[in-house]
């Protein structure tokens, strides 16, 4: 009787298991060989430019994600926020996390 109570928890087992070969599973999979945890770098306190400045670089329909919060507006550019992910700033007197 044992052994087929174990024989029965692992074809469950096994049932429940055959979802993770999915593609989706996959990628986390893949996705946690990657890197270890905390490996892309956050941007602390980023130095701010002017729109003249940035239109040295920036294109007229470059990405950015724009934050207005007190009355105060930032862009930050998606090209930037690709390589870092998270931006830690303040910004109108509040500290905020943008996040890409």
């Amino acid at each position: 009787m044992q052994l087929r109570r174990t024989f029965a928890g692992a074809a469950l087992v096994a049932a429940v298991l055959v979802p993770a070969q999915t593609a989706a599973a996959q990628d986390i999979r893949r996705a946690r060989r990657m890197g270890p945890r905390d490996m892309i770098p956050s941007i602390d306190e980023p130095k701010g430019i002017s729109v003249e400045e940035a239109r040295g670089f920036l294109k007229g329909d470059a990405m950015v994600m724009g934050v207005v919060q007190n009355g105060v507006a930032r862009a930050y550019p998606g090209f930037i926020l690709n390589g870092h992910e998270i931006a830690n700033d303040v910004l109108g007197g509040s500290a905020i996390a943008v996040t890409w």
